[in-house]
């Protein structure tokens, strides 16, 4: 029976009751083990039955087939239950898009002595602002029910819910003036809402429908009720200043400005940004309506989010002023604070006080991400002064890699957040610190002012273990030993008691899984870039492990005998990322013929990468999970029918995962024709079935084209030419392409294929 809206709303105003959240495990209970629902019972628990000082805590025990959870909330509960499955019947609990559920359950369910556990913080977190577009954009409500099953079973009690708020700002701009004509060049296309919500993104990807702004709103309040249910805290998006432009001549006395130099080339297209003053009376008074349409339309737990710097400088994560350094600052000698930076102080306190003058119990959930290319430790110790202690808590975002809590003497006593970031743009190559994540949460909690532990991903749906890895870190107190996790984990994920599965997780964790560091491109492949065209040399990518033991890893997760969706998966994954990674030895190859002039061995080079693609494209084939038809697909279905609508959201699945825009007039020319690549060209590419033959191979031989003809003419490359020739070809490709969601061919002898014949040649070169 369909929820009412009126039932809805009340469900929005209400705390979940203890019968909720009970209710709400069961629900999770029926749709993970359909028909086993009475196999569990389920107890909550107050904090005294954690002891130790701990407030949470869960457990559980089976005896004759029946097992009984205890937890302090639903979220405890369901951590319970995934506990149970993991350690006692060998199951694993993952993304859909990484293989999903593995569940080895036998009739009666085996028995287990007491086990119980106290979660080591009381806040684990979940999402990054862009993990609304790079992977949750086209969610369906029984998307979202699946997702945020898993939020629980995984400890997730405060999760980032960003949905539907173009509703909430639409009304609040209306009010003030703003038409929905002029809101049409404010908002960008759906798959783009997340630069638009905080950077400076105009329009791009757009209009955005009304049906879609009405229909995402209502997502939100069936969204959240069900979070709440589990005892979860949705953070919901407060004011932050960017305003759309009409602004500027509506409020002509207030200090409203756009940015100065837009440092985006969308900006030649559409503008740039305008920013508010958290210091002008306007800030406050948009803030308020805001808040009170935020919490009016969705209820409250009082955790809001808002990053930037709250001056009509610059968007949230680019460098400005207050950035003005180039690494992280080194902690002051003795403990020593810094000086006070008041600018910093007053335009935190003013943003601050536009959560509160609507709800008095607000909490600061802040983003940390634009502090971390070397702000000044004065600028940084005013902005955390100015909310009271507890009030502000600051997500350290890629603390596994850049912990800013070091460097700030536990940001001057606010509390944090210790947060995985991990993944950019939803890039699906494999890579991670395994040691970092199962080490520095235990040595961080340690004399410091952290509360908790978070994932910040800005794409999901790729590398399961190490997001495994992290959950269990909001619970554990000490450091797993990593060899017997890694085998443990390969057991679960396989159903399988497979001692060559076990020493190739082992190897994995070795090499793949133990990158130290931090570089925002480490996933990207060669064969993914645009020869001539591609930024932050994406043309040699780091190759931070022994590829030999990589292959051999290879080799035996070939020896694996399950034929289930994550095992499929994962030699999937493991045979495009030596792909990958081979893809750089025949770019050098290829670029030691372009360097000589050699015609004949460029077009050589060429016909070895697009094979290359070929062979990576006939692998991703065989599953579901790495096919851009499911992609697609999903964004289609949110045009409902309509063609127009159908069109654009066809237009943003593919343009967000391919060209991510970047196909605007040269600075020069801005009537000119559309050739200008700088940027994030190709930031969010994917490794999937329906690009790699069909787009990236596509960029590859335009671009030998052009370079042999250079060659034969005897002239200078010209690389506007081949532009021209790349979007026109492009913008025709990505309007009318087809895409399969019908997976072809067996994955275990198209591995076993391509092993032997790549094998031999996959060197240290």
């Amino acid at each position: 029976m369909p929820i009412t809206r009126t039932a809805i709303a009340v469900l929005l105003m209400a705390a979940a009751t203890g019968a909720d959240q009970t209710a709400a495990v069961e629900g999770l209970i029926d749709r993970l083990l359909p028909g086993m629902g009475a196999d569990f019972t389920l107890q909550l628990v107050d904090k005294t039955a954690c002891g130790e000082g701990k407030s949470l805590c869960f457990g559980y025990s089976a005896q004759g087939g029946k097992v009984a959870l205890t937890g302090t909330s639903g979220v405890e509960l369901s951590m319970a239950l995934n506990h149970y499955l993991k350690y006692v019947t060998n199951s694993s609990i993952s993304w859909k898009g990484t293989g999903g559920n593995q569940l080895s359950l036998s009739a009666p369910l085996p028995d287990t002595p007491l086990v119980h556990v106290n979660r080591a913080h009381d806040l684990h977190y979940y999402a990054n602002v862009c993990t609304f577009s790079y992977s949750f954009v086209w969610y369906t409500f029984s998307d979202w029910v699946r997702e945020i099953d898993w939020m629980a079973l995984n400890g997730v009690n405060l999760p980032l819910a960003y949905t539907g708020q173009e509703k909430v700002y639409q009304k609040v701009y209306n009010q003030m003036g703003v038409t929905d004509e002029e809101l049409a060049g404010f908002f960008p296309g759906p798959a783009f809402l997340a630069w638009g919500r905080g950077q400076n993104l105009l329009a791009w990807g757009g209009p955005l429908p009304q049906e879609w702004i009405d229909s995402q709103w209502e997502l939100q309040r069936q969204i959240l009720p069900l979070m709440r249910e589990f005892g979860m805290k949705p953070v919901l998006p407060a004011f932050q200043g960017n305003v759309p432009n009409a602004f500027v001549t509506l409020f002509p006395a207030a200090n409203v400005s756009r940015v100065g130099t837009c440092p985006t080339p969308l900006s030649k297209k559409y503008g740039c940004m305008a920013w508010m003053d958290a210091m002008d009376p306007l800030f406050n008074k948009t803030a308020d309506l805001v808040m009170k349409t935020v919490i009016a339309d969705f209820g409250t737990d009082h955790y809001y989010a808002a990053d930037g710097d709250f001056t009509t400088a610059m968007a949230p994560w680019y460098a400005n002023d207050k950035l003005s350094e180039t690494k992280l600052p080194e902690p002051l000698e003795n403990g020593a604070l810094p000086t006070m930076d008041m600018e910093a102080f007053n335009h935190s306190r003013a943003a601050y006080n536009g959560m509160i003058r609507t709800d008095p119990d607000a909490k600061w959930v802040y983003q940390t991400w634009s502090w971390l290319f070397g702000t000044k430790q004065s600028y940084m110790y005013g902005w955390v002064s100015a909310v009271p202690k507890g009030n502000l808590i600051l997500l350290d975002l890629m603390a596994e890699e850049t912990p800013m809590w070091k460097a700030t003497q536990s940001y001057y006593g606010s509390t944090f957040i210790w947060c995985m970031l991990h993944d950019f743009g939803g890039n699906n190559g494999m890579w991670g610190d395994a040691l970092s994540v199962s080490r520095n949460p235990v040595t961080a909690a340690v004399n410091s002012t952290m509360v908790g532990t978070g994932l910040t991903m800005e794409g999901i749906n790729q590398n399961a273990m190490i997001y495994e890895l992290m959950n269990e870190m909001a619970y554990r107190t000490t450091s797993p030993d990593l060899p017997t996790w890694a085998a443990r984990y390969a057991q679960r994920r396989y159903a399988e008691q497979s001692p060559s599965l076990n020493k190739a997780w082992t190897i994995l964790m070795n090499t793949v899984y133990n990158f130290p560091g931090y570089n925002i491109f480490v996933s990207k492949d060669a064969y993914t870039a645009i020869p001539y065209s591609s930024p932050w040399d994406r043309l040699q990518p780091t190759i931070w492990y022994n590829q030999s033991e990589f292959v051999n890893a290879w080799g035996l997760m070939l020896e694996g005998t399950q034929n289930g969706l994550t095992y499929r998966h994962d030699l999937v994954d493991v045979t495009r990322q030596a792909l990958g990674k081979y893809s750089s030895a025949v770019w050098k190859k290829m670029n030691v013929s372009i360097v000589a002039g050699d015609a004949q061995g460029i077009q050589e080079g060429c016909d070895e990468m697009v094979d290359v693609l070929n062979d990576a494209e006939k692998i991703l084939n065989t599953v579901e999970t790495f096919m851009m038809g499911e992609w697609v697909q999903a964004a289609r279905q949110c045009g409902n029918g309509d063609a127009k609508m159908t069109a654009l959201m066809n237009f943003n699945a593919v343009e967000q995962v391919t060209l991510w825009g970047y196909t605007f007039p040269a600075a020069d020319d801005p009537n000119g024709p559309d050739v200008n690549l700088p940027g994030l060209v190709d930031y969010a590419t994917k490794q999937w079935a329906g690009l790699m033959s069909a787009y990236h191979a596509k960029k590859w031989t335009i671009f030998t084209s052009h370079k042999i003809a250079s060659i034969l003419n005897h002239s200078a490359f010209n690389q506007t030419a081949f532009h021209e020739d790349l979007i026109s070809w492009y913008h025709q490709w990505r309007d009318t392409a087809v895409f399969s969601t019908i997976p072809v061919g067996d994955t275990h002898e198209i591995s076993s294929e391509l092993y032997a014949k790549y094998s031999p040649h996959i060197n240290e070169a």
